[in-house]
């Protein structure tokens, strides 16, 4: 797991900034260090399959606004050795923060599951 903490991020729902964190979980390997500043261009890690209770390598995310309690997951149901169960829904839904950039050479994509989306073509997130 990383956890970075990006100040003063557009929030597209509200129209304003807010500090937030965002966890990156399920990591085959991490590329930074504690305490460490990151850039766009800062590669965090690699997508993996790892905890108890993944199924698939991939990539699990959340984006908090509780940057207090940044360890405090309120989507857990139980603690594990990294993140803690968390009780407040301070989570945001990747559309309120994230953009898209599909053009070249990026062509990215975002697959929201368990959230009625299938990409971001598909999500209305917001490309530039």
């Amino acid at each position: 797991t990383i956890i970075v903490k990006y100040p003063q991020a557009y929030i597209h729902s509200t129209k304003a900034t807010k500090d937030i964190v965002i966890r990156y979980n399920h990591l085959a390997s991490i590329k930074v260090a504690k305490g460490q500043s990151v850039t766009k261009d800062t590669s965090l890690g690699v997508y993996g399959n790892t905890g108890k209770y993944s199924t698939g390598a991939h990539l699990h995310f959340e984006i908090d606004t509780d940057t207090v309690n940044y360890q405090y997951s309120p989507t857990l149901g139980s603690s594990s050795n990294i993140i803690k169960a968390g009780t407040a829904s301070t989570v945001l839904s990747p559309k309120s923060v994230l953009y898209t950039k599909n053009s070249s050479p990026d062509n990215q994509q975002i697959w929201i599951l368990g959230d009625g989306y299938q990409s971001s073509t598909e999500d209305n997130l917001p490309i530039f």
